[in-house]
């Protein structure tokens, strides 16, 4: 509000908006942010890795556009050159300002990284790059630590893109497999979270999509565990207490190019908040101030 008041921006004016205006927008932001939420939840139930054979804390990401156009990323994933084009899109995960974010919370050297997903794989609505699975999505022999250990990058024609990441909680290497010496990985949320946003960013700018995009993050089977960051300390530290996480936001094309620190801060900062380690992971968190003319 302003001078009493709502302004709001329009395509080339000002508009002035009543408080009628300015609650329908909210409530329609409500509603899209709770149909992120059930689409995580959907990609809870497609887990690749069975239930019962779960070791493992789980991280999932999606975005979709808004208002995107059927086909919109279709050439990225069929067609002669699909795998190729999918693994350039891939790479802007590991863009120079990603990186510089990275290094300074010391994120350079988590594994298995998103880099690790380069198979090519078709899907029902697209195809995907993984790590560790096979074509139908179940787990192929071990490569990494575990047998556990899978990435994938899912793109769909019409514009969504889904990762899944199976390590979210490991035990060191001395321990017992089989003992409870696992510890949750906040390195690999914040890691993974700042590299999709480039990856949606990415997206958006092949398809000339410049809306408005739902993105949300969840993660699961990280109950009771104790924070990697506190027993490096010597501490137990907070645990997480409810069933899974889970966070969604409506983020417009120029906040994911000019403002991705605080796209990934309203996706996964209250997870990191919640386990205290927030402050130590702030700085890939906080987006460089910009002067407002690079902003026009």
């Amino acid at each position: 509000m302003v001078e009493h008041r709502y302004l709001g921006l329009g395509d080339k004016t000002k508009l002035y908006l009543s408080d009628s205006d300015v609650r329908r927008l909210h409530e329609q932001r409500r509603v899209t942010q709770q149909n992120g939420l059930a689409l995580l939840e959907h990609q809870f139930g497609r887990d690749p890795v069975p239930a019962h054979s779960r070791r493992q804390a789980h991280l999932y990401l999606l975005a979709e556009p808004i208002a995107g156009q059927p086909g919109m990323l279709l050439d990225l994933v069929h067609g002669p050159g699909a795998p190729q084009r999918l693994l350039d899109l891939a790479r802007h995960a590991d863009a120079p300002g990603v990186q510089q974010a990275l290094r300074a919370i010391g994120g350079g050297g988590f594994n298995p990284s998103l880099a690790w997903a380069s198979d090519f794989a078709l899907r029902s609505a697209g195809a995907a790059l993984t790590y560790g699975l096979n074509s139908d999505r179940s787990l192929s022999p071990a490569h990494g630590t575990s047998a556990e250990d899978a990435v994938e990058l899912e793109v769909d024609e019409d514009g969504a893109l889904r990762i899944f990441m199976s390590r979210l909680r490991d035990s060191p290497p001395s321990a017992d497999p089989e003992g409870g010496d696992q510890r949750l990985l906040p390195i690999a949320v914040v890691s993974y979270a700042r590299q999709f946003v480039a990856l949606t960013a990415a997206a958006a700018e092949h398809a000339g999509y410049f809306g408005n995009w739902i993105l949300a993050a969840g993660a699961t089977g990280i109950t009771g565990l104790p924070v990697h960051d506190y027993l490096l300390r010597g501490h137990a530290g907070p645990r997480y207490h409810a069933p899974d996480y889970q966070r969604a936001s409506i983020a417009s094309y120029a906040e994911l190019v000019r403002q991705p620190a605080a796209v990934t801060e309203r996706l996964v900062g209250r997870l990191l908040r919640s386990l205290g380690v927030y402050e130590i992971y702030a700085r890939a968190l906080t987006d460089p101030s910009v002067p407002d003319q690079q902003l026009v």
